[in-house]
């Protein structure tokens, strides 16, 4: 019968060191290739990240914050208490009045009220100084307005009425 040698550490043989040299070269060479994909793909990676992060912030909504100085926001509270005084004035008795005082032979062209000064232009045309000086003294009389004035008249030669324009400035007393 044939001996049976039992050989409990192995002897290292030349095949398997030439095995592991070879494993740890395959990982040197896989650890070099990764190493110079890395740094070749860096300036492309880098390129691509910017170009997604300035889309991106492009497509983002931008908020403003608006941010007021302390003139800018009272000259808006002043505009809007102009614009409340405005339209609280006793509009209705300064339509009726101005119904009542004209007439046949006047006509209103415009009124260019100025609130913060509390004044009233009227512009209008007369078919003669009769009408004309009949609205003034109405204005004179009435107790909606004081310092009533003739700024400018005019005599239109080339309508065969000759009609006059002409322009009133009064201060317009409110809520008084």
């Amino acid at each position: 019968m044939n001996r049976m040698e039992l050989d409990f550490v192995p002897q290292t043989s030349r095949r398997m060191v030439i095995g592991w040299l070879l494993l740890a070269v395959a990982l040197v060479l896989l650890g070099l290739e990764l190493f110079y994909l890395e740094n070749s793909l860096q300036p492309e990676t880098d390129r691509l990240t910017a170009q997604i992060n300035s889309q991106s912030q492009a497509l983002r909504p931008t908020r403003v914050v608006q941010r007021f100085k302390k003139e800018d926001l009272e000259a808006m509270v002043r505009a809007q208490k102009d614009v409340s005084t405005a339209l609280y004035l006793p509009w209705p008795d300064l339509f009726q009045f101005m119904d009542r005082a004209s007439s046949k032979n006047l006509g209103l062209l415009s009124l260019e009220p100025d609130t913060a000064k509390g004044q009233l232009i009227v512009t209008a045309e007369a078919r003669n100084s009769d009408a004309m000086l009949g609205f003034y003294h109405n204005m004179s009389a009435s107790p909606m307005f004081r310092d009533v004035s003739l700024q400018s008249h005019t005599v239109n030669d080339t309508d065969p009425d000759h009609p006059i324009r002409f322009r009133l400035r009064a201060q317009w007393v409110i809520g008084k």
